[in-house]
């Protein structure tokens, strides 16, 4: 796929175009071309399909093969210079769709399907929840859901929306002043950011720093309490586009912890697996209703009912106030004992012997599942006084059986893990492949 500029495609497999509506795809490593197109296309009735640039060419041509774009629309293939776009906001667009990557960190990327409705039911609750113009400064990829709400809510506030390179600002290079207005992070930029000691400075002067995206270790989040920074951990994903609950900059600095209540365009609950709600700070299943949420997965049946059970466990407690657990998928069964890999990261993180950690399962004949741990640390002291160190501050069974020291934990540019490298580092992958030549 090095080809640049707009491919046209004779048409949709094969489809008649009354099927569907036309497709284009985009792909672009520059925010401000991307963002270009994006206000060009969506003032016609297209389904726009959103895709991270660096993905590699063969899953470029199977996405391909598998949406059947139109066209698809790279970096040279631009609306012409100063050329404006006006969209009435009063009726919306006439954009059809888009089609949000999501999932690409287990190597299988899947599309959302969300409306301009849909979008606007987001970006409308979230201006309820913090009203005046959502005034942005965008250091996340407008491909991302993350990113590309930022935008949507400065253009129906008609607010002001500002693009900074994410390396910049992490150098310090370029630093903007935007006092009042909304930044979002992942909890990796936020560490590194906090990490040069001029930062700090510079990050209070935002309204709210939204922190989403991977969950947030304690010391960081009191580091950041620490330092008067106003930050808003925040719930949400693609399917919802963006998020559903938050908790306040002033609640945050008071000393209160989680996601944070439901933003008015959601009602959250927290259910079993036979989806009935289950008793205040009990953990179980998060449930979602909103008009935010997406139709269904590309390709896939579609979405039916207005609810939308997650793989995310959770609790709540009297106030409606969310504290985020985990993702139920994640969890670890060792001797039959269930083990969140979050509660043993934090553990280990607490100890002060490492610099970066994540824990995952492992398959085992006589376990089912070990606990192992992949750590970056400089001055690891070995497995054993590791976890002797634990047990004081987790079961037996929760601490890790094998350590591996990385270099780095192998995560994307939004701070989620890649999950196939984890599994690598683990040599899982390679047990695997050992056992299917084997059979």
């Amino acid at each position: 796929m090095g080809r640049r500029g707009g491919i046209e495609m004779t048409g949709p497999g094969g489809k008649s175009p009354g099927e569907r509506p036309r497709r284009v795809l985009l792909s672009d490593r520059d925010p401000r071309s991307l963002l270009a197109s994006f206000l060009a296309l969506i003032t016609e009735p297209l389904d726009i399909i959103l895709i991270d640039p660096g993905t590699p060419g063969f899953e470029v041509r199977r996405i391909i093969d598998q949406l059947e774009p139109d066209r698809i629309q790279l970096t040279d293939d631009l609306p012409p210079e100063g050329r404006t776009v006006p969209v009435d906001l009063a009726t919306g667009p006439k954009l059809a769709r888009v089609l949000i990557q999501t999932g690409g960190t287990t190597g299988n990327p899947r599309f959302a399907i969300h409306t301009w409705e849909t979008l606007l039911a987001a970006a409308a609750g979230f201006c309820r929840a913090f009203p005046g113009p959502a005034h942005s400064l965008c250091v996340l990829p407008l491909w991302h859901v993350g990113g590309l709400m930022q935008l949507i809510r400065a253009l129906i506030t008609e607010a002001r929306f500002d693009l900074a390179d994410w390396k910049a600002v992490e150098a310090g290079t370029a630093r903007p002043d935007r006092e009042g207005a909304f930044l979002s992070l992942v909890p990796t930029q936020l560490h590194r950011l906090l990490e040069e000691p001029t930062a700090a400075g510079w990050l209070r002067q935002f309204r709210a720093i939204f922190l989403g995206g991977a969950a947030a270790w304690p010391a960081l989040l009191e580091r950041a309490r620490d330092e008067g920074i106003p930050l808003a951990p925040a719930y949400g994903m693609t399917e919802t586009a963006a998020q559903v609950c938050c908790l306040k900059p002033d609640e945050f600095l008071s000393g209160r912890s989680g996601a944070g209540r439901a933003l008015p365009h959601a009602r959250l609950s927290v259910v079993d697996r036979n989806e009935q709600p289950v008793p205040t700070g009990k953990a179980g299943r998060i449930r979602i209703e909103s008009k935010s949420l997406f139709l269904g997965y590309e390709g896939e049946p579609d979405r039916r009912g207005d609810r939308y059970v997650t793989s995310d466990l959770g609790s709540m407690d009297d106030h409606g106030y969310l504290t985020i657990w985990g993702r139920s998928d994640d969890a670890i069964n060792t001797g039959g004992e269930k083990v969140m890999p979050t509660e043993v990261e934090t553990a280990i993180r607490a100890i002060g012997l490492v610099e970066d950690v994540v824990v995952c399962g492992r398959p085992d004949p006589e376990w089912g599942e070990i606990v192992c741990a992949l750590v970056v640390s400089s001055r690891f002291p070995g497995e054993i006084e590791a976890q002797r160190q634990l047990a004081d501050l987790l079961a037996s069974h929760k601490i890790p059986r094998r350590w591996v020291l990385i270099e780095k934990v192998p995560r994307n540019a939004l701070g989620k893990l890649d999950r196939t490298r984890v599994a690598d580092l683990m040599g899982m992958n390679d047990d695997q492949e050992r056992n299917r030549r084997d059979s």
